[in-house]
């Protein structure tokens, strides 16, 4: 299992990462459900691509660093209401409007890749554990059994040429099992959606009911 600091691989029973010396207490937490005996056939992580994540996102962190810049340049301005220098009467906009140019998108990247970090789904052979981001409190499962289709989300939706993202569909067996699973962001996407359909277990027949003789 991945140390959730630098994410190497380390023993289950281990304390501390052998790499970076960190606590495994919280990965042992999270990855809880995975220790029941089966070993995992597929691990699967979204990749973080800075430049997609900018293009995708670029309309939102502009909206944001305009609004803060209105709303604490205004607040700022306010300050320094009774000096008379046009000048000085704009650089609280300009202050704030370049340092929030700057500050949004790296705030946002930083914690879209930390989120990125945190999600894995990892395939078992009979069914799929998977944690989304750092903010997850712990992971979720799915029977393979209940898994109805697997299939390419449109071209729309991919956030570069290169990554895809991959749709898992299943029928409600729980109240807390997902309908439909969102792998987002992988390489090599359509050879995942045959490699996840040739891992799927199709369910027991049913058996049908007897009628009751009249």
């Amino acid at each position: 299992m991945p140390c959730p600091r630098c994410h190497a691989d380390a023993p289950a029973t281990s304390p501390f990462c052998s790499v970076c010396a960190g606590s495994l207490r919280a990965r042992r937490e999270r990855y809880a459900p995975l220790r029941d005996g089966t070993r995992p056939v597929l691990r699967v992580r979204p990749v973080f691509l800075a430049s997609a994540h900018l293009h995708a996102n670029a309309p939102v962190y502009l909206f944001v660093a305009l609004w803060s810049t209105l709303v604490f340049g205004g607040l700022a301005r306010l300050l320094v209401g009774q000096v008379d220098s046009s000048l000085l009467a704009w650089a609280p906009f300009a202050v704030f409007g370049i340092a929030l140019a700057i500050a949004v998108p790296v705030v946002g990247m930083s914690l879209s890749k930390r989120t990125y970090a945190g999600t894995e789904f990892v395939f078992h052979p009979h069914r799929l554990d998977y944690a989304r981001g750092f903010l997850t409190p712990k992971p979720r499962s799915m029977r393979l059994a209940d898994i109805i289709d697997v299939r390419l989300a449109p071209d729309d939706e991919a956030t570069s040429p290169v990554l895809g993202t991959v749709l898992i569909s299943a029928r409600a067996s729980a109240p807390d099992v997902d309908r439909v699973v969102r792998i987002t962001d992988v390489p090599d996407a359509a050879e995942l959606v045959a490699r996840i359909r040739t891992m799927i277990v199709a369910p027991e027949p049913e058996l049908a009911a007897i009628p009751h003789a009249a």
